[in-house]
């Protein structure tokens, strides 16, 4: 728990000094990709093709759900990483750019949510339990796309019943438009055993390794 309240303290911090409607990249470098160790691995769907670094211990797994298109996981006892990535395409989405929605949801965070993290945890999914958003940017790119990211802390209820009912989640969360469909790049560790800068370099430099061919 202490090392999540220094998570907290420390991503607020960051997005803090993020000057508003100006946009930062984010992609990593090959040193952070090596430093880390990281290596590439494919997704496709259909016309929509990439890859992403990830630690080379994740093993892939077949998808949970429909709109899943991506997933690699390892887990040791109560504690272990999962990296998913989900589609979504609808009216909206095919009529925007990448840059037109990230600007959209920034817009919608800094006026309609007043800027305020406690109130976009309040309309996050509800499958998400004990919700603290710790960080919001809606202005970043990468690999030459914008992208917005959210970083929460919360128990993940689809997994009630199972050893990871009741464990905290950090979640890093990627979200671009390509090809009119929303991908959303979700980067997890269950557990609390994990230090605070592992856990922000880490997930940082795999969501700044997003790539689309």
């Amino acid at each position: 728990m202490r090392n999540l309240l220094l998570l907290t303290q420390i991503l607020i911090l960051i997005g803090c000094n993020v000057p508003e409607n100006k946009y930062k990249n984010v992609t990593s470098s090959k040193k952070d990709i090596n430093f880390y160790e990281l290596i590439d691995v494919k997704f496709n769907d259909g016309p929509s093709k990439g890859k992403i670094s990830i630690p080379n211990f994740l093993k892939k797994i077949n998808p949970i759900e429909k709109n899943n298109i991506f997933q690699y996981s390892y887990f040791d006892d109560k504690s272990g990483y999962l990296i998913s990535i989900e589609k979504l395409k609808s009216r909206n989405t095919e009529k925007l750019s990448d840059k037109e929605y990230i600007d959209i949801s920034n817009n919608w965070f800094q006026n309609d949510m007043k800027g305020s993290l406690s109130e976009i945890g309040r309309v996050l999914s509800p499958t998400m339990r004990n919700v603290k958003v710790v960080q919001f940017e809606g202005n970043l790119t990468i690999n030459n796309k914008y992208f917005l990211k959210r970083v929460s802390l919360y128990e993940d209820k689809r997994f009630d019943g199972t050893i990871l009912e009741g464990v905290n989640c950090t979640n890093f969360h990627f979200v671009t438009l390509h090809n009119k469909t929303k991908y959303s790049f979700n980067i997890n560790y269950f557990g609390d055993n994990k230090s605070v800068s592992e856990l922000i370099g880490l997930f940082n430099t795999i969501g700044g390794s997003i790539n689309f061919d």
